[in-house]
């Protein structure tokens, strides 16, 4: 075979394969109902995973795992070898699973078909909580990695696992790690609902308390035994950024070339980013401004 024809079938040959290679799966044959992400289990209850048969094929029986890292795994058995049941196209499947004591919000389920050929599975499809049975309350968000600076405004959310005859709510922030000590963002908020999943927010003006270990609490104030959560990893209070708004022409520093940019558009000019007082002219007040801040931005 001549060098160009062995170059021809050889590219031939890998378009095939890369055809083969971003080719969509095929649909799914076993399909995982519930928990399928965004659920909170409580260790110790029981929750009832759930499937159906999109594929009938000479089912043996049913395997069901969970992972506390994602869809990665690695994997931990739930149940091995639970009998089948029908095989029939549609048919649901269940099985009452008790909760583990294994804490984790990036917990994902996963369900195989065995067969007496090819063996078929689902995972659901996002990350699903396991809670402490003492964490009746779930601060979402700040979870973790956030960066926020000080002086704007973040909104703090979280939502209610299990109900009780709710008070109010307390809202407090380390700059040490999950350990504390605590200081006060917002004490006795009103209650809101008290119904299980309902969701609450509060916009925190953030403090001048750099630190990169800042957790936040949420406390659940009821008539009788107080429950609380803090989120999960640290995250961050940085400096407020200063804009540097003289800077006109873009180069990290106000000098000569942004006051010919400030002269060439001398006199009424609203919304003009030499307008620093933002009075609707471009005048005197704004050349002593310029001045004021002349040299490299801070």
């Amino acid at each position: 075979m001549r060098f160009h024809q062995w170059l021809n079938v050889s590219v031939v040959l890998f378009a095939a394969v890369a055809s083969l290679a971003i080719a969509k799966p095929a649909c799914a044959h076993v399909i995982l109902d519930l928990p399928n992400g965004g659920e909170d289990l409580v260790v110790g209850s029981t929750y009832t995973v759930q499937w159906h048969i999109a594929i009938a094929h000479n089912l043996q029986n049913w395997d069901l795992w969970y992972s506390t890292t994602g869809a990665t795994g690695p994997w931990i058995p739930i149940a091995m070898n639970l009998p089948p049941g029908s095989g029939a196209v549609g048919s649901v499947h269940t099985y009452n699973w008790v909760i583990p004591n294994a804490i984790s919000n990036q917990v994902r389920v996963r369900v195989r078909m065995d067969n007496s050929g090819t063996d078929y599975e689902d995972i659901s499809n996002n990350n699903l909580s396991i809670i402490s049975a003492s964490t009746h309350a779930v601060v979402d968000l700040p979870d973790g990695g956030e960066v926020l600076e000080v002086g704007s405004i973040y909104t703090i959310q979280w939502h209610i696992v299990v109900a009780h005859d709710l008070q109010n709510w307390d809202l407090w922030y380390s700059t040490t790690g999950a350990k504390g000590p605590w200081i006060p963002i917002a004490t006795d908020l009103p209650p809101g609902s008290g119904t299980v999943g309902s969701v609450h927010t509060y916009d925190w003006e953030i403090p001048d308390d750099i630190s990169n270990q800042v957790r936040v609490r949420v406390r659940m104030d009821n008539s009788g035994t107080d429950y609380e959560d803090i989120s999960n990893n640290n995250l961050s209070i940085i400096p407020a950024i200063i804009e540097c708004i003289w800077d006109l022409d873009g180069n990290d520093t106000i000098s000569t070339t942004d006051l010919l940019i400030l002269f060439g558009n001398w006199g009424p000019n609203p919304g003009h980013p030499a307008d620093f007082n933002k009075d609707g002219f471009v005048n005197t007040s704004d050349l002593l401004i310029l001045f004021a801040n002349w040299g490299p931005c801070p």
